[in-house]
């Protein structure tokens, strides 16, 4: 993929595009298999046309240790899941807290099996999705694919499906956000 994400990373400003892995995470991976905790946040970028099986555009995943991924004022299009899901993020709990918060993004024009916009899962232990005024635009079902995960909406969000559980004020499920097109 593009980045792997052990630690601790800020991305500023960046376009993270045209990336592959054969694994997770076609343009970020952030996920920890050693002591320590991964932590990434992603401010004011575009995440778009990269592939993996898994989290075609970003991937967080808690493995021997907590790991969080946030995207603030993203642009997340254009990518594919070519496996399990999450064409543009994914998030798995796979023996430790797992944590992708998104504030402020959109998600729009992205493939996966199993969430166009967002897949997550628990194999063990937690994984927590929350988002606020978040646009989830997907063209096939689900935006947003939850296998055992907690999903929280802190409101303002819309999505042209009902699936995330959008119950908070302001949210707004199955309705078209009319984008026109977005950074592929």
């Amino acid at each position: 993929g593009g980045i792997l994400n052990r630690l601790i990373l800020t991305v500023n400003d960046t376009t993270i595009r045209n990336n592959s892995s054969t694994f997770v995470g076609g343009g970020i991976s952030c996920n920890i298999t050693f002591g320590g905790g991964a932590l990434a946040t992603l401010n004011r970028c575009t995440i778009s046309a990269n592939t993996a099986p898994e989290g075609g555009g970003v991937h967080v995943q808690g493995v021997t240790a907590s790991a969080a991924l946030t995207l603030n004022n993203c642009t997340v299009s254009g990518n594919i899941a070519t496996g399990v899901g999450g064409g543009g993020a994914s998030a798995v709990a796979t023996g430790f807290p797992t944590a992708l918060n998104l504030n402020h993004c959109t998600f729009s024009g992205n493939l996966g099996t199993n969430g166009n916009c967002v897949y997550t899962s628990v194999n063990s232990s937690t994984a927590t999705v929350t988002y606020v005024e978040t646009i989830f635009d997907g063209s096939q079902f689900p935006n947003i694919g939850s296998f055992g995960s907690t999903l929280v909406s802190g409101g303002y969000n819309l999505s042209s499906d009902g699936s995330g559980n959008l119950i908070a004020s302001g949210d707004l499920a199955s309705i078209n956000p009319l984008l026109g097109p977005l950074a592929a």
